[in-house]
């Protein structure tokens, strides 16, 4: 949603979603299995970049990019084993995962597409990482009021590519997952004061040091 304060049209817009606002060549995306899709906007406007680039020149301005990356609501169904999936088995649809190759793939193709469109001062990546389970979907009711501790278990990714990676780097995955499927349960079963959520802000990563699989997990960084 934006909000347009002078626009001539309309003061509240709401675009599209998921896509891209200029005519990307199919080239730039043949070799990914998930592509981008260009939108309306872009294929109404296909020369509104070069030209807003040639007027910001004329003005001595730059001009910065800016790409939504891994929050969109248009691959989630159609790739979901590509979305953030945690220790419980639900996929987190709007968000797609760092980890899975498809993923990397499309967003470093997305990036060398977007750096062709105009003379770019910046490359601005918003959500290039797993976001959170409390910034999953556009309006979140957790009905219980979830803790920092509770927040950060839900937001450990699972996925098939997560499990994997972790895998193929020496960690217990199936451990790890038991764990945090369990811790998430029994925290979620406490009352809310009773949670140690203030513990784990204090101790942060070294709260689970009881568990060095979990540990292991946690510092955990895919290869690219």
């Amino acid at each position: 949603m934006f909000l347009q304060l002078r626009s001539l049209k309309r003061r509240v817009h709401f675009p599209r979603d998921g896509v891209l606002y200029y005519p990307a060549d199919p080239k730039d995306f043949a070799a990914c299995r998930v592509r981008s899709l260009a939108g309306d906007f872009a294929h109404m406007h296909p020369a509104f970049f070069p030209k807003l680039a040639e007027k910001a020149d004329k003005h001595g301005m730059t001009l910065p990019s800016w790409t939504v990356c891994l929050h969109n609501t248009r691959l989630r169904y159609q790739h979901p084993k590509a979305c953030v999936q945690n220790a419980l088995g639900d996929i987190t649809h709007d968000n797609q995962c760092p980890v899975n190759d498809d993923i990397r793939d499309t967003m470093a193709a997305l990036m060398r597409s977007v750096y062709q469109l105009a003379p770019l001062r910046t490359l601005q990546m918003e959500s290039m990482n797993c976001m959170g389970f409390v910034h999953e979907y556009p309006h979140e009711k957790d009905g219980a009021g979830l803790t920092a501790l509770e927040d950060f278990l839900l937001s450990l990714c699972f996925c098939p590519a997560c499990m994997a990676k972790g895998r193929a780097a020496g960690v217990d995955m199936e451990h790890v997952r038991e764990r945090v499927r369990a811790d998430v349960k029994k925290y979620l079963a406490l009352p809310r004061k009773a949670v140690p959520s203030q513990e784990f802000l204090t101790l942060e990563p070294n709260f689970f040091a009881d568990d060095p699989n979990l540990m292991a997990f946690l510092r955990f960084a895919p290869k690219p």
